[in-house]
């Protein structure tokens, strides 16, 4: 709302990273003691990010000194940060702490992140991994624009999903509820019961169907 009345429009911080959940295989991969964080997949070229040294690999622990346990408190901390100002990023890259000044950016009006959900999760949904469906996305894989979800960019063998999902499925709903994006994913998905079956509502070449997937 102060950001609608000072300058007319939304006003969003802006790193230029795609980042993702710390699971155990990949805590184990990077040699981490903890599976706190936020893992850099990638850096956007001539952003904050890429300008202040952040690179892929990074697992960014603290912003300003707060402890980030999980990506979406990054994500929400930067989007409310102020562009222009500048704040303290705590790194762990090769075992070693760095501590990076980057200066936050405005989000550009066509930027859309692409936030990676890893599925590490004790119910059916475990071994799913997906990314927000951004637009550029969609138009390679001639998605329509009415399709709006999360899509799956890999499954882990031997879980509930595999040979039921599969990669480039666009999960639409989970149990009715609508999935416009991976931060509404990680929500539900985390507050599903372990032995609770799901119905799902997935687009898959050309057509939405629903798929249900239970422990039985």
């Amino acid at each position: 709302m102060d950001s609608l009345i000072k300058k007319g429009k939304v006003v969003r911080g802006w790193l230029g990273v795609s980042i993702q959940k710390i699971t155990p295989e990949l805590a184990k991969q990077f040699n981490l003691k903890e599976e706190s964080g936020a893992l850099v997949g990638d850096v956007t070229e001539n952003s904050p990010a890429e300008k202040a040294g952040l690179k892929r690999g990074d697992v960014i622990t603290e912003y300003d000194g707060k402890k980030i346990e999980e990506p979406y408190i990054l994500r929400n901390m930067v989007a409310n940060t102020s562009p222009g100002e500048e704040h303290q990023v705590k790194v762990l890259r090769d075992n070693k702490t760095l501590t990076i000044k980057v200066t936050v950016g405005e989000l550009p009006i066509d930027a859309q992140e692409e936030v990676v959900v890893s599925g590490d999760y004790d119910n059916v949904m475990n071994g799913i991994t997906v990314q927000d469906l951004t637009p550029e996305i969609a138009q390679k894989l001639k998605i329509p624009d009415r399709i709006k979800g999360v899509i799956i960019t890999d499954i882990e063998e031997g879980s509930l999903g595999a040979g039921v999902l599969a990669p480039g499925d666009v999960i639409q709903e989970i149990n009715r509820n609508k999935i416009p994006a991976a931060k509404s994913y990680e929500e539900i998905v985390s507050k599903i019961k372990k032995n609770e079956d799901v119905l799902l509502l997935i687009y898959r070449r050309g057509s939405s169907l629903f798929i249900t997937l239970s422990q039985k």
